[in-house]
């Protein structure tokens, strides 16, 4: 299992022990909202790392999307360390309203247009197997991605 695989069935465990932690967190979060996309995303940042360091004791982490994003290399927006074997892994949030999701940022603009060529749907473990092995897809799992997903109709987070 990947250090970020037990990160995230970590960070289930602790949700579904104590839900009401995690809809305060994301529910102050995602109601920045109402002021503008990027001020929701910036806070989904910044508090999710105090999540992390406040509430989940055998993990640490910082908040480096600030760095990274004016160095334009890595989109990776905190870096988490597992206090107990030390690794180091960067993790990139995603705050999604509900409804389709951007499930990384493909910044040379190859997965779309691939997908398009395989029309309005794709069924099959055959074909999903194809594109996943496709070379427009090379990168689609090197980047550990957290979505953070909300409602806004409804006061709870997701």
């Amino acid at each position: 299992m990947s250090n970020y695989e037990d990160f995230k069935n970590r960070f289930k465990l602790l949700a579904s022990k104590n839900h009401h932690l995690v809809v305060n967190t994301l529910s102050n979060i995602f109601t920045m909202r109402l002021i503008g996309n990027k001020t929701h995303g910036d806070l989904a940042e910044i508090g999710m790392v105090e999540f992390i360091n406040q509430f989940m004791y055998d993990f640490k982490s910082i908040h480096v999307g600030k760095d990274r994003f004016r160095a334009k290399e890595h989109e990776e927006d905190i870096l988490i360390i597992n206090e107990i074997n030390k690794a180091e892994f960067p993790v990139s949030l995603k705050a999604y309203g509900d409804g389709p999701l951007q499930l990384s940022t493909d910044s040379r603009q190859k997965m779309f247009p691939f997908l398009e060529k395989h029309g309005l749907e794709i069924q099959g473990n055959e074909q999903i197997a194809n594109i996943f092995n496709a070379p427009e897809f090379s990168e689609f799992g090197a980047i550990n991605i957290m979505p953070l997903i909300y409602d806004e109709k409804i006061s709870d987070a997701i």
